[in-house]
């Protein structure tokens, strides 16, 4: 069933967006699962991923003196895809991902597919992770509760990339933690499939090569093939060059952007949706992390200084190069730090910006990536003066299990309300024939000279005051007779509101796509648009 989507992303401001991304296809996945959410229609993402290769095929704007179609070329040559082949891509953290952000992954696959070409996941593994939980639905006397099951630990601020393989004994002991919590439900689950490919990753250099290989095990039972491709990994030396070489223009760019969506979002932080870029006198910060393996990550600045061009990571200078010939000064820093055991990587919107131009045809967002877009857009149009390419949007919402109870929010609003309404309006919930007549008559009374007071007196607090105070112990008096009435209300709307917060638990959204069983996530691909949709 097809029909207009709530979730629908603010509009997409680039040239090439700013219809389509209106053009919002909702899918209703079968049974009320949830829904699956692509936009813009399939069939315009692949005639947007078509004209984005011919554009960039042939765009000429310069980085560090080389066009932009040439390093596009380079940058594919070294992952050994052909110039003239499409790619679709996508990407995430090396994360405990729900059935949402899979699902584009889905649909990078079939698109990739449906065009003769191919598509590829970025390993978003300079990112740093909150915590290694698996969040897990589990029963506990007859309710719901969650339990978080720690994989490994992790670090405050340092990076993926930082942390280390996890022993066969480790996995075990994940192993049967999770069966523990999830009972029963364990062996439908595709978490067996995703630890046996951590398992089996026995040639891989950390914990975040563990953690892909176990996703692409689900991922080809049921069908799915992308290649993936870490941030780590990444050549893309001639976008850092350029922001280290024309640090204070790049800021300018990217700072404006973020100024500009906050006027249009009506935010007023100027930490939000991320803080701008530090501009001063004596250097400018500049959209890269600096980091060492093991070490928290830390913000880079570029300065001037007796000639040199100097890249700091936080105070600590990491590289050094040749100011003159800003381009060539760039790469020099680069390769410097490098030297000294640093690594640079991208920031969120520069890496955005750098998948876009430099390597996909077309790129796959969740929600919140495509609204955050907006910024890339224009940090795209204004530093490279050049049309944004097009993007596509992916997102879906799958309940984990049915509810276990039939309550509803809207029950639970509705026992607040009486609940409400007997405390502070008792003459319409007490039965007249146990209600006290001359209580209710001096309540009415003191009402009625409440709001004359509202209405002539406003300035005469002590009096009304006084006046609720009044109708505040009528209240108490009238509600007498309906003590056990109002007790049985209380504990119906604690048993509501106890049913309504278990069904969020069980229906949640967010749990990771491997405890889905593959029933589940079969229903959630049929939902998508099928290889046939994509094709032009």
């Amino acid at each position: 069933r097809r029909r207009p989507g709530p979730l629908v992303p603010p509009p997409h401001p680039g040239a090439a967006n700013s219809s389509t991304m209106l053009d919002f296809l909702s899918v209703t996945v079968p049974e009320g699962d949830g829904q699956t959410f692509v936009a813009p229609d399939p069939r315009s993402c692949a005639a947007e991923a078509l004209d984005n290769h011919r554009r960039l095929g042939t765009a000429n704007t310069c980085l560090c003196g080389v066009p932009l179609s040439e390093w596009r070329r380079r940058t594919r040559a070294a992952l050994s895809i052909a110039e003239d082949s499409i790619l679709i891509a996508t990407g995430h953290q090396p994360a405990f991902i729900h059935p949402g952000v899979w699902a584009k992954y889905v649909v990078a696959d079939r698109l990739g597919r449906a065009l003769g070409g191919s598509s590829v996941s970025i390993v978003v593994d300079s990112d740093a992770p909150p915590h290694l939980n698996v969040v897990v639905p589990t029963l506990k006397a007859g309710r719901t509760e969650v339990q978080a099951i720690r994989f490994a630990e992790a670090a405050g601020g340092v990076p993926y990339e930082g942390l280390t393989r996890q022993a066969p004994t480790r996995l075990a002991r994940f192993r049967k933690e999770l069966g523990d919590a999830m009972g029963a439900d364990f062996g439908a689950a595709m978490i067996g499939a995703y630890l046996e490919g951590m398992e089996s990753a026995t040639a891989s250099r950390d914990w975040v090569d563990q953690a892909v290989e176990g996703r692409r095990r689900v991922d080809a039972d049921m069908g799915v093939s992308l290649r993936d491709v870490r941030v780590s990994d990444l050549a893309w030396d001639p976008w850092c060059a350029e922001m280290l070489a024309n640090a204070r223009r790049f800021a300018d760019a990217y700072n404006g952007s973020l100024g500009g969506y906050r006027r249009r979002s009506g935010i007023h932080s100027k930490n939000r949706p991320m803080p701008d870029l530090a501009v001063a006198a004596d250097g400018v910060e500049t959209a890269m992390w600096a980091c060492r393996r093991g070490e928290v990550r830390r913000r880079c600045y570029v300065r001037e200084s007796a000639g040199k061009l100097q890249l700091l990571a936080q105070d600590v200078v990491v590289g050094e190069g040749d100011v003159r010939g800003v381009a060539r000064g760039g790469v020099e820093v680069a390769a410097d730090a490098w030297s000294r055991g640093w690594r640079l990587r991208p920031r969120a919107l520069a890496l955005t910006v750098w998948v876009r131009l430099f390597l996909a045809d077309l790129f796959i967002h969740g929600v919140g990536g495509a609204k955050y877009d907006w910024v890339s857009n224009r940090i795209i149009e204004e530093y490279f003066q050049i049309d944004p390419p097009a993007m596509s949007c992916v997102s879906a919402t799958v309940s984990y299990r049915r509810p276990s109870h039939t309550v509803t929010l809207d029950d639970v609003r509705r026992l607040r309300h009486e609940m409400r309404d007997l405390r502070w309006n008792p003459q319409r919930q007490v039965p007249s024939a146990r209600l006290d007549g001359d209580a209710a008559a001096v309540r009415a009374a003191a009402v009625c000279r409440g709001d004359s007071l509202r209405s002539d007196d406003p300035g005469n607090s002590v009096e009304r005051h006084a006046v609720f105070a009044r109708i505040r112990e009528l209240n108490e008096v009238l509600l007498r007779p309906a003590e056990d009435d109002l007790a049985r209300r209380r504990r119906d709307l604690a048993d509501a509101e106890a049913k309504h917060a278990e069904n969020r638990l069980v229906c949640g959204r967010d749990y990771f796509f491997a405890l889905y069983g593959r029933g589940s996530l079969q229903r959630l691909m049929d939902a998508l648009p099928a290889l046939s949709d994509f094709r032009v």
